[in-house]
């Protein structure tokens, strides 16, 4: 699906560093580098899901907005990597 750089996207939090974090967006198979965020991350995010803009619709200045809520949710990674996300628990396969 091409992606419309010039609309807010849906992405899954791939990796963090500081502030910074990559993000892969399903509906386009994309993956950003490590972009900024408005919002406070740690590495405890990582699968959550997150919205997305790109200054100017530039894809190499994408910002992370918000973070949506996650809990009961099934992420399936790029690599075929399955988590399950519950209230208090968290287990991946």
């Amino acid at each position: 699906m091409k992606l419309n750089d010039a609309l807010p996207q849906f992405g899954i939090i791939m990796d963090v560093q500081g502030q910074t974090a990559r993000v892969f967006l399903p509906l386009a198979t994309f993956e950003t580098g490590y972009i900024p965020t408005t919002v406070s991350i740690d590495s405890n995010m990582i699968g959550c899901e997150v919205v997305v803009i790109f200054i100017n619709g530039n894809r190499n200045q994408g910002v992370i907005l918000g973070i949506l809520q996650d809990e009961g949710r099934v992420f399936v990674y790029p690599d075929g990597t399955v988590t399950i996300r519950g209230k208090t628990t968290t287990q991946s396969w």
